[in-house]
């Protein structure tokens, strides 16, 4: 009889470290609740490193990027009427060891031949908060404009231990670039429109870059050709194609070709007719 009661107790006592060897296991398999949260469709930017990063720059940092390609809204904006705006969902996060600002400017370069230009990002809340109800509804992670996430620290967050083994996932930060479409008509009379109707898109682009500068604190200082100093700064070169005319403008005509990280000056990001080589993008 004691016999039988110590085995019972033995298969008792087995039974139960086996169930909680299960709950643990199952534990360590499951993702961290900020990783079922991530977004869908979202790419993101495996590597930070420029080819021109000054190897005498210790304390160069960059943030992480990752974001969704261009897609349109149409929507009715106050004493505009009704427009087709493009916009560019994106999210930082920050494992550079300490909070950070982003003060970003965005770039849309049209690099069609014969039809080059610089359009910077034009804020507009209205949108955004349109944006907002498609994107994300339940507003799990509130979008911000260029000038509201400009507040806001980017938390640091420790994502791995020191045997590289992950213990956190990263803090996500939203935000939004917006650019407005110009119309057949606005387009024949832009010397003649107000600054922010000269800063439409074209309706008419097809191949674009846009750049994302404020993701890093590195720069270089250069000699122009005029002989004058001049600043570049670290940026994040996003490469697209449109397929489409000047009569439809929609995300299914965006397809994506890569990405790089290049220095150069915000008011100068137009490059000469022929583009340069694209980098493949990542799986």
């Amino acid at each position: 009889m004691l016999r039988r009661s110590i085995s019972e107790t033995k298969a008792t006592v087995c039974a139960t470290l086996g169930i909680f060897a299960g709950w643990a296991f199952t534990a360590l398999c499951q993702p961290l609740p900020q990783e079922l949260l991530r977004p869908a469709n979202v790419r993101g930017i495996p590597d930070r490193a420029a080819a021109e990063d000054p190897p005498d720059r210790p304390d160069i940092y960059t943030l992480d990027f990752s974001f969704k390609p261009p897609r349109t809204i149409e929507v009715d904006i106050p004493r505009r009427g009704r427009r087709i705006v493009w916009y560019l969902w994106y999210q930082v996060s920050n494992d550079t060891g300490q909070p950070r600002e982003f003060r970003p400017q965005f770039r849309w370069v049209v690099i069609t031949p014969g039809r080059e230009g610089a359009y910077t990002d034009e804020v507009l809340p209205y949108v955004v908060d349109k944006i907002q109800e498609i994107e994300d509804p339940q507003r799990v992670y509130p979008i911000h404009t260029s000038i509201s996430i400009a507040k806001v620290k980017i938390p640091h967050v420790q994502q791995f231990d020191p045997l590289g083994r992950r213990i956190a996932f990263p803090e996500y930060v939203t935000g939004v670039a917006t650019w407005s479409v110009a119309t057949p008509d606005e387009i024949k009379t832009l010397a003649k429109q107000p600054e922010y109707v000269r800063n439409y898109l074209p309706p008419d682009m097809s191949n674009f870059y846009i750049y994302v500068f404020g993701l890093s604190n590195g720069f270089v200082l250069i000699d122009t050709p005029e002989g004058k100093p001049m600043t570049k700064n670290k940026a994040l070169r996003l490469k697209f194609q449109r397929r489409g005319d000047e009569f439809r403008q929609h995300a299914n005509q965006i397809e994506y070709l890569g990405y790089d990280w290049i220095y150069t000056h915000p008011d100068t990001p137009i490059p000469p007719n022929k583009p340069a080589g694209l980098v493949a993008p990542a799986p």
